[in-house]
């Protein structure tokens, strides 16, 4: 019985140390890429209200590529300048060209890759929207899809849902070992724990006030600037408490309370500057209030 499953185990040992972390690797590198490119698509589409366009052809070489996405701003071609690149209606196409010259009455387009200008003219009615930013590789499914290369699809599509299915089980492994979190937040100190609820209760606060009106988060009246807020809001308020529950440094310790009362007043003086009395603004303050009464132990 053992010289039968003696053969076995060197393949087992190469998948184990060899193979399998080769796959990971891969994994990984697909899935970084994945949501790095993929989050600034994201981030132009909601923050800045850029639409994706994806190039399938090759005319813009070596600016643009098949595959890559270009972010238009909508618009009418006004603000378009000398080397812009504009996407635009021709014969029910849209085409993305750079600006070769501007004209009263339109511009002079010509692909990178192309020797000579388009023999066309683009009216300012024809403008579709001007590129403000490109991101590589993006739109490859689009292109394989379009072109038929359906096994370079159904590659893309196995990566996606391994990838997908290693983060699963990865979260499931750190779900089984909470126990050893859950005994070092033991060890936390019940002022510190107390702490980190009120502060996630403020982010909670600060997200119901953003549902229920996100105007209030405006400023200068640009609503472009809700989501940066909110994200700074959550940014400060969740990373302050990863941070605090981490560090081992004696040093770090003594310092750490001061930068989080620190970041959290300023954090909850700009949240009740923009939305004001009328709104959670002073409720936020009891945040820094009670940070400090806690951490200080100020009697009141």
């Amino acid at each position: 019985m053992t010289a039968s499953t003696t053969p076995a185990a060197p393949i087992e040992r190469w998948i184990r140390t060899g193979l399998l972390p080769l796959v990971q690797l891969v994994l990984w590198l697909f899935l970084y890429l994945s949501l790095l490119l993929g989050g600034w698509v994201f981030l132009g589409w909601s923050i800045g209200g850029w639409s994706p366009v994806v190039i399938t052809t090759g005319s813009m070489e070596p600016a643009m590529s098949p595959g890559d996405v270009l972010l238009i701003e909508k618009g009418d071609g006004d603000s378009v300048a000398q080397r812009s690149i504009i996407v635009f209606d021709r014969d029910g196409d849209h085409v993305a060209h750079r600006v070769f010259e501007v004209e009263a009455d339109g511009f002079v387009t010509k692909g990178d890759a192309n020797s000579a200008p388009d023999a066309a003219r683009v009216g300012h009615d024809d403008v579709i929207g001007d590129g403000r930013l490109l991101v590589p590789l993006v739109g490859m499914p689009v292109v394989w899809a379009q072109s038929g290369q359906w096994l370079a699809v159904g590659a893309w599509l196995v990566l996606s849902v391994a990838g997908l299915v290693h983060l699963a089980l990865l979260g499931l492994h750190l779900f089984r070992h909470r126990s050893e979190e859950r005994s070092r937040r033991t060890e936390m100190p019940v002022a510190q724990q107390g702490i980190r609820r009120v502060r996630g209760l403020v982010a909670i606060l600060i997200l119901a006030q953003y549902v229920l009106d996100a105007s209030r988060f405006d400023v200068l009246e640009e609503s472009t600037s809700r989501i940066w807020i909110l994200f700074l809001s959550m940014t400060v308020l969740v990373g302050t408490n990863l941070v605090s529950g981490r560090v081992r440094s004696p040093a770090l310790q003594r310092i750490l309370p001061l930068v989080e009362l620190g970041l959290d007043t300023a954090l909850v003086v700009l949240l009740a500057t923009l939305t004001g009395t009328s709104g959670i603004g002073w409720v936020l303050f009891a945040l820094p209030i009670i940070e400090a009464a806690v951490r200080f132990r100020l009697v009141g």
